[in-house]
């Protein structure tokens, strides 16, 4: 996939994912990546309409409801936005999995992951985006 120009939003209130995923993206030629900690940032980095891809952690989207994803996925400027979840592994993982896919995410990759695994989860969704490939 190299050569693309595609912007990533990282929202991860964990510090230590951000590295990895700017270092995985930029190694595989796919752009650019813009990582924040909070939906907050997260809002205010959407409305600068730059954003072509979403990365957020679970626990960036605190709620049984995933408002920042249905938020997203409700809104026009934002609907065809994909969205990839991360998570770290829970109990009730299935569930987790089923829920973010009924709020519209497009991936789900559960932590620890490696450049590896983040790129085939990216080029997943990317699959289903052939205006972004």
């Amino acid at each position: 996939m190299p050569g693309h120009n595609i912007q990533f939003l990282l929202v991860d209130p964990d510090v230590y994912a951000h590295p990895l995923v700017h270092e995985s993206i930029s190694s595989l030629g796919l752009g650019r990546v813009m990582g924040v900690a909070n939906l907050r940032e997260a809002l205010i980095a959407l409305g600068t309409g730059a954003v072509h891809f979403v990365i957020c952690d679970w626990s960036a989207d605190p709620g049984p409801e995933l408002g920042f994803l249905k938020l997203m996925k409700s809104q026009e400027a934002y609907r065809f936005i994909p969205f990839l979840m991360t998570a770290w592994p829970q109990k009730n993982e299935n569930d987790r999995v089923r829920r973010a896919a009924l709020g519209g995410a497009d991936g789900y990759l559960l932590k620890p992951y490696d450049s590896e695994q983040l790129s085939k989860a990216i080029e997943d969704v990317l699959s289903r985006y052939p205006t972004l490939t």
